[in-house]
């Protein structure tokens, strides 16, 4: 993800920014908000996935108050409530009874989208504003203080363009307890780095409208690199479409 807004602050040029390339960035953090103290949530509840099966939730909606029936882990654990610092709601679930509390032994359950999901919770919080030198401009630099909600899904379909496709849902949520953080200007995109076999024979591509954009073999013929096989004649192609939101022509 790449994350981003300019605003002018204290008369400098400003920039906030959240962003990560090959995982070195160090610019997202795993959990949520600690609202109250302004910071990132560290502790182990949040340090993890969550991973959750379509065919689990629909045996509970069905058993849960079954004699002898147990509650899958993946169930039990499903983050849909936050610590007394963070927000009451995180990951989605059906509230029954209306009371804001995530009750599975209750008959409640996740909510998810596929056949199977993985939800992940992350934060940008970091970090204060520094001071940075872009040629003759000078401007500040910092964190958006967002936070993060990510569910990643899939479908078993008998259509390989669906079966072999990851869904990315995500949720941006400003938990700053600062005006000044409220982002006017605010940007939202997807880095890719994309390897197809030998990564140094391939191009990209975009659809602008289809939304969609993509990576090809530049030739005939896929060699094998760095130990690694290659595609052969057996040639690959990825993309990522955009779903809800159009793509920008850079």
């Amino acid at each position: 993800f790449w994350f981003s807004s300019k605003s002018v602050r204290n008369g400098i040029p400003h920039t906030s920014a959240a962003y990560e390339r090959f995982g070195n960035d160090d610019k997202f953090k795993i959990g949520p908000v600690d609202i109250v103290n302004q910071v990132g949530l560290t502790s182990t509840q949040f340090q993890r996935l969550w991973k959750v099966e379509k065919s689990d939730i629909l045996s509970h909606i069905q058993n849960w108050n079954t004699p002898g029936y147990l509650t899958p882990q993946s169930i039990l654990d499903w983050p849909g409530n936050g610590t007394s610092n963070t927000a009451q709601n995180l990951a989605p679930y059906a509230d029954l009874d209306g009371d804001q509390i995530y009750e599975p032994l209750s008959g409640e359950y996740p909510i998810i989208k596929g056949d199977q999901a993985v939800y992940l919770i992350l934060n940008d919080y970091r970090e204060e504003d520094t001071l940075r030198h872009l040629g003759n401009v000078v401007e500040t630099y910092g964190p958006l203080k967002i936070e993060i909600h990510v569910m990643l899904y899939a479908f078993a379909n008998n259509i390989p363009a669906i079966s072999n496709s990851v869904f990315v849902e995500t949720s941006i949520y400003n938990r700053s307890n600062s005006a000044i953080d409220d982002h006017n200007d605010f940007h939202a995109s997807i880095y890719a780095d994309f390897d197809l076999g030998n990564p140094s024979d391939d191009y990209v591509g975009t659809n602008i409208s289809k939304n969609l954009f993509y990576a090809y073999n530049g030739d005939f013929f896929d060699e094998a690199t760095s130990g690694h096989a290659g595609y052969g004649s057996n040639l690959a192609a990825q993309g990522i479409l955009f779903l809800d939101n159009n793509i920008e022509h850079a």
